[in-house]
């Protein structure tokens, strides 16, 4: 593994230039036919990896592949997750529900290229087009997390927030409780769903779904989102870019929900919050009404002040912004 990640980063750093077997294989410290295997394998992943007898090996540049050895090849803890890459799905969230319920164990990972089906919270649609965005759910089983269940969207919004942030080196924000904003537009959610034991009461499972526009999509958002939606990214894709980012998320996954650094995770939950002094409109239930958004405490609830100045700690819901 490790060699196939150094060969993968030298090429990444080269996309669109030749480099030859041996220079790899002096660099590395290692064979030819060693180089050579290594290349078979990425090429085998779905890397767009050319090769020419004189000249070497070359990443072509505007394709973005997702594999499981790409993902691999960037997480911390390789081990502590199972994938199962697919092209189109209706639903990564419906199939790891599915799974879950027929003993499927923790860390397993659902990624598609593509939704036919992508939901987001409150039956939402999330448009999930081919080759632009990433689209995936990871299984968490009780023995998995040490924190309150209600902390676990805040938690994956920040681990995707960082995760953006590492990979690419954009700024980001993030519209409680669990939505990615850049300039104002959103480019990920996160959809987190639960099932309950009732022998029991306790929770059964847990499943983490994450949508995100990395790339614009080869036709225009929907005509109900064109206004509201964004991407990641501008330009062409980038040679692994997708897989580094759900390695980078699923590393900061690990990081920040553990209990030792919830406390850290809070206070970037806080700082990164794009509603702070806002006026928005609130929705529990039935009920919506008007108020400003104070700001967050370190329990990831939202503190909003009504026209009466009435103040509430909101733990769930769902808050927009008022135009």
């Amino acid at each position: 593994m490790d060699i196939l990640k150094s060969v993968l980063t030298a090429l990444e750093n080269h996309t669109g230039e030749w480099i030859s077997g041996g220079k790899l294989a002096d660099q590395f410290d290692v064979s030819r036919n060693t180089i050579w295997r290594a290349m078979n394998n990425l090429i085998a992943a779905g890397y767009p990896i050319e090769s020419v007898t004189g000249r070497g090996y070359r990443l072509s540049s505007g394709k973005d592949v997702l594999s499981e050895t790409g993902i691999k090849l960037n997480l911390k803890r390789p081990d502590a997750y199972e994938f199962d890459c697919r092209g189109t799905v209706d639903s990564t969230n419906r199939i790891l529900k599915e799974l879950a319920r027929d003993g499927a164990p923790s860390g397993t990972v659902i990624v598609a290229d593509s939704q036919l089906k992508g939901r987001g919270r409150f039956g939402r649609t999330f448009h999930s087009p081919p080759g632009t965005g990433i689209y995936f759910s990871f299984l968490l089983r009780p023995e998995a997390y040490h924190v309150p269940v209600n902390i676990l969207p805040a938690i994956a919004a920040v681990a995707t927030s960082e995760g953006i942030r590492e990979v690419f080196g954009i700024k980001n924000g993030i519209k409680w409780v669990n939505d990615i904003y850049i300039d104002d537009r959103k480019v990920a959610g996160i959809l987190t769903e639960a099932e309950i034991d009732l022998e029991t009461g306790s929770q059964a499972y847990v499943v983490v779904g994450i949508g995100i526009n990395v790339y614009a999509p080869l036709q225009s958002f929907p005509e109900e989102i064109k206004n509201i939606a964004g991407t990641v990214l501008d330009g062409e894709p980038r040679p692994n870019g997708r897989n580094r980012l759900i390695a980078a998320i699923l590393n900061k996954w690990d990081y920040y929900s553990a209990v030792e650094n919830i406390d850290e995770c809070s206070r970037l939950f806080r700082e990164r919050s794009i509603l702070k002094g806002r006026d928005v409109q609130v929705t529990i239930g039935r009920t919506t009404y008007p108020a400003s958004v104070i700001d967050c405490d370190d329990k990831f609830q939202l503190i909003v002040e009504q026209i009466d100045g009435t103040r509430q700690i909101l733990s769930c819901g769902e808050v927009t912004l008022s135009l």
